[in-house]
């Protein structure tokens, strides 16, 4: 008698915890996704490395790990000590700099990596616009 009420006992408990583990990964699958749509690079990653990248929010230098499968030729971010952003590193360790630094922990980026890899791809876009206009003004001076 004893063993029939503890099990319905045990099966409600664990159709309760089902339930509630399906409800923390959907609320999790949907926190995912709002950072994907933030920043829409975060869709190369694995919802793992994903997470790795948000559960180290405290120290950005941990995204080091990731930034290749977000950025396509970079191979590392640039920090100074006080983790600001200046420059990428390609696989073949050439190192451009940026013309503006980046911080990180600067207003609502502090935490928020989505937030500070924009202003990253931003930066990446105008440097690299800057150089190869460069670049054509000197093979080509104007006569």
């Amino acid at each position: 008698m004893w063993d029939g009420i503890d099990n319905d006992k045990l099966k409600n408990e664990f159709d309760f915890n089902n339930k509630t583990l399906d409800a923390i990964q959907k609320s999790l699958s949907e926190y995912l996704e709002t950072k994907r749509r933030a920043f829409p690079r975060f869709f190369f990653l694995s919802d793992d490395q994903l997470l790795e990248i948000l559960a180290q929010t405290k120290d950005p230098t941990l995204v080091q790990r990731h930034v290749n499968k977000c950025f396509e030729a970079i191979n590392l971010l640039q920090f100074t000590e006080k983790q600001e952003v200046v420059g990428m590193i390609s696989p073949e360790k050439e190192k451009v700099p940026f013309d503006k630094i980046i911080d990180v922990n600067e207003g609502d980026k502090k935490g928020n990596v989505e937030k500070w890899l924009l202003e990253i791809e931003n930066e990446m876009r105008n440097c690299l616009r800057a150089i190869a206009k460069k670049s054509i003004e000197d093979r080509c001076p104007r006569i």
